[in-house]
């Protein structure tokens, strides 16, 4: 129902329309994302075994290094575009 109380007529519509590509999307992303963690994991390997090699202890190195490549996570991609899932599943 809108504010007025009328109801939407077109909003199944609306929803089918939608739907039909929200499969489509979420594979897009989950390729990406995937692709992005790799690069993001190969940076981090870089990363650490250059920080041991310029004689950082390797322990200091590896935690550097994971700390280096975790920074990638659907959460911040969506949460840096200003999508919140949550914030938006309560606002319907």
């Amino acid at each position: 129902m809108t504010e007025t109380g009328d109801e939407r007529k077109d909003l199944p519509r609306i929803i089918g329309a939608v739907g039909v590509h929200i499969p489509g999307l979420v594979f897009r992303l989950g390729i990406t994302y995937l692709k992005l963690k790799r690069n993001s994991n190969r940076a981090s390997k870089q990363f650490t075994s250059r920080l041991e090699r310029e004689g950082v202890p390797p322990e200091l190195a590896k935690s550097l290094g994971e700390a280096y490549g975790s920074e990638l996570s659907i959460r911040k991609v969506l949460s840096g575009k200003g999508i919140s899932i949550v914030k938006n599943i309560k606002q319907w």
